[in-house]
């Protein structure tokens, strides 16, 4: 058993689509993404997919902020 509970079992050794690192993953997670058709990721790489999507939804909802349209 591993810190957070989960079983070292369960765990699954894959290839981050992203950055292409091994890692290993929870099984059931592998499974329902890949029957999503989502692509697996590090963790690492999800994080900064999860951040640039944030700051792209803040852009496009908050606008362009008036120093940059002072540029254009």
């Amino acid at each position: 058993m591993t810190i957070d509970g989960m079983n070292a079992s369960s765990m699954k050794k894959i290839f981050c689509s992203s950055c292409g690192c091994i890692v290993g993953l929870d099984g059931n997670l592998v499974s329902v993404k890949s029957k999503l058709g989502k692509d697996v990721e590090c963790m690492r790489c999800r994080n900064a997919r999860i951040s640039r999507d944030i700051d792209s939804m803040n852009e496009h909802f908050e606008g362009i902020p008036e120093e940059a349209c002072s540029e254009f």
